[in-house]
């Protein structure tokens, strides 16, 4: 029987840089860090120094600048000195981008006869990203995705090659803390953005064309609604400034409101306090969309567009519309903005369920994995 297993989690960001797949792995070291039976520690990016984590006994080492190659001599020592049990890295994050040590870590800690896991947010699907992890494919260990569609939609060689792991399939939630509002907690923030009788709608998230907000104003009545976008809007960028010139026209101007980035916290409030949340992903959203799951938790009526599902699930409180279909999104929209229910679980519960999983894996990967390295123990003793 293992007990307190020491999990060292890698990621290219950490709050409070602003990224999807470092919110992620904070919530996931919470969760991990509130059982009794681990030991976890973060190694991540510098800008991360300033963190201030709920949980003050996680270990936190932001000693990478660039993911140069040369920063192996910075993390390399403060894995071997911490030693791990398991080192789990997160892909996906931007600050990875095309630097070369990301793809060669895997690798580098598996030759360190390390037991190694990695969770692969997104999965390349062009030639040069596919063939950029491919060392990442072939790196024993487990592998984890919060998209379950993946053994299906690469391709069936890449599939062999990440056949040997012990993969699974754990979903993902929000990292937008859950937010009760009395009625006129609720009325407070509502009248901070919504003109009048108007509903409040609310989009969050980065804004790029990946997020659909352009959709929003097929989608929405300025004359019956007010719109807030929590996110960054920024002149420089061509796809902001088609966005801000949309704002400032008619029939918009005066009717939406950009807050910037804000704290999970705010976001929260402004959610609970919605009368919807319009998620029209181009694409669909799915399990893996932390914003559908923050949404979700607050109670309040959420329209997303998804592939995979049809209609009003009334337990949810969303309305899964199929993506580019404006006018089913009008009619959900105008059915039931203002709807509200109790949400089912709380975040807590959803990311005990998550480190419970993780869990699971860690402990069926090492259990042969001790026993690998003690029979690589006994054969060097003997050599001797």
């Amino acid at each position: 029987m293992l007990d307190r297993i020491r999990i060292l989690l890698i990621s290219g960001s950490y709050p409070p840089i602003r990224c999807g797949v470092g919110d992620y792995t904070a919530q996931l070291a919470t969760a991990l860090g509130r059982r009794g039976d681990t030991v976890v520690s973060v190694v991540t990016d510098a800008e991360a120094r300033c963190a201030h984590h709920l949980d003050r006994d996680i270990q936190l080492f932001p000693v990478i600048n660039g993911w140069k190659f040369a920063e192996v001599s910075a993390i390399l020592p403060v894995i071997t000195d911490w030693r791990p049990d398991v080192v789990h890295m997160q892909f996906g994050s931007s600050r990875y981008h095309l630097k070369i040590l990301p793809w060669l870590m895997p690798a580098l800690l598996r030759f360190r006869r390390l037991t190694v896991v990695q969770t692969w947010h997104e999965w390349p699907e062009d030639p040069l990203r596919i063939l950029r992890n491919l060392p990442n494919a072939l790196v024993p260990g487990g592998l984890v995705v919060v998209k379950p569609e993946i053994k299906v939609a690469t391709l069936p060689w890449y599939r062999r090659r990440i056949g040997h792991k012990y993969f699974r399939f754990i979903p993902n939630a929000s990292a937008i803390p859950q937010i009760c509002l009395n009625s006129l907690e609720r009325a407070v923030v509502h009248d901070q953005f919504a003109q009048g009788a108007d509903n409040l709608i609310v989009f969050f998230g980065f804004a790029n064309p990946r997020k659909g907000i352009a959709n929003l104003f097929e989608i929405i009545d300025p004359r019956l609604n007010s719109l807030v976008l929590a996110c960054e809007l920024e002149p420089s960028n061509p796809y902001h400034r088609m966005l801000l010139d949309r704002i400032n026209s008619e029939p918009w101007r005066g009717k939406v409101v950009v807050t910037g980035f804000l704290p999970p916290e705010e976001v929260g409030r402004i959610l609970a306090a919605a009368d919807a949340v319009a998620l029209p992903f181009p694409d669909g959203g799915g399990e893996w969309s932390t914003s559908t799951h923050a949404a979700i938790a607050q109670g309040t009526f959420v329209l997303v567009t998804s592939h995979d599902k049809q209609g009003y699930d009334a337990a949810e409180n969303v309305f899964y519309a199929r993506p580019g279909n404006y006018e089913e999104m009008r009619e959900a929209m105008r059915l039931y903005a203002g709807q509200r229910v109790e949400p089912r679980t709380t975040l807590s519960c959803q990311w005990d369920k998550i480190a419970d999983a993780h869990m699971t894996l860690y402990r069926d990967i090492l259990v042969p994995a001790r026993s690998e390295r003690n029979s690589y123990a006994k054969s060097c003793t003997i050599s001797l």
